[in-house]
């Protein structure tokens, strides 16, 4: 199953990692290091997810990032034509 290919991923970048599921979809919260951020985001899109939203906390050098899976309307509106 492609979420938990996605937990796993998660896992190796990240200090916690949280699955959810309502009725928009799947989504993953990771809170890691920011400089991990960049190789997280780069191995979750090979798999098809988007990140829709990141908080960071420079003094702690953490952040918080939610992914979830690209689909037709989501992806649209990440990468615009």
């Amino acid at each position: 199953m492609q979420i938990s290919r996605a937990k796993a991923i998660c896992e190796e970048f990240c200090e916690e990692v949280r699955v959810s599921e309502d009725a928009f979809g799947v989504e993953v919260k990771c809170i890691l290091n920011i400089e991990y951020f960049t190789g997280l985001a780069e191995r979750l899109s090979e798999l098809g997810y988007l990140c829709s939203q990141v908080q960071g906390d420079v003094r702690r050098k953490k952040c918080a990032a939610w992914f979830s899976p690209a689909t037709h309307e989501n992806e649209s509106f990440f990468n615009p034509m």
